[in-house]
């Protein structure tokens, strides 16, 4: 297998992380947090495990301690949906806002500022999710929006259409339904990723209509 920095599997757009529980997808994003690529990284943490980051619990804190310089931020939401969804759109507003100071007229030529989103289903719930207008507006203001997700069904449609990359772990009884319906080798996959930390880059390049299969033995093969 080629060792491979973390960073360089993903496009500048968006992107997913699928697994179930212990598959490895976890330990992938917090890799992927510690990358020095991006000026600024946010990690949504519902769960409140531990990162090597300065922790903050509300919005007003998190602009604050952009404000000082914290280049890694780990945010712990409310554990109410409602109020969390809130804090997805205050915190998705101030992002927008350093974008646009930033970047006042054009688009940036790579993402700045990266922020993963553990447990991203919790903000699915509603017919319009609150991570969308992130997804869909995010690029503009270099933003790269990373999805934590068991499956793709768990994201909402519209975001895991921006996803041009999407990282496979072990997704249980989904995969063949999924990898199939998507034309990804199943048969050539699927003991693969039935391993422990194991995965695949999927990506697809829409205006080149091609498909790229990254097998990854695990992700400490990518640092």
């Amino acid at each position: 297998m080629v060792n491979i920095h973390i960073a360089d599997m993903f496009s500048d757009n968006h992107a997913a992380i699928f697994g179930i529980s212990k598959s490895g997808k976890s330990n992938f994003a917090r890799a992927l947090f510690a990358q020095k690529d991006v000026e600024l990284a946010i990690y949504w943490n519902p769960q409140a495990e531990h990162l090597a980051a300065y922790r903050v619990s509300t919005p007003a804190d998190l602009a604050r301690a952009i404000a000082a310089g914290k280049d890694k931020i780990n945010f712990i939401p409310s554990p109410d949906i409602a109020n969390a969804e809130q804090e997805m759109k205050d915190i998705t507003h101030i992002l927008f806002n350093i974008g646009v100071n930033a970047y006042p007229e054009h688009r940036p030529p790579r993402p700045t500022m990266r922020f993963i989103i553990d447990e991203a289903p919790d903000l699915c719930t509603a017919s319009y999710s609150v991570i969308d207008t992130l997804a869909r507006r995010g690029n503009r203001y270099g933003i790269q929006a990373v999805a934590i997700a068991q499956t793709p069904a768990d994201l909402s449609k519209s975001f895991w259409k921006q996803c041009v990359t999407s990282v496979f772990f072990n997704i249980g009884t989904f995969q063949e339904r999924y990898f199939i319906s998507y034309g990804m080798p199943y048969e050539r996959i699927k003991t693969w990723t039935a391993k422990p930390y194991h995965f695949f880059i999927y990506t697809t390049l829409l205006q080149k209509h091609e498909h790229e299969f990254r097998p990854i033995k695990n992700y400490m093969e990518a640092r």
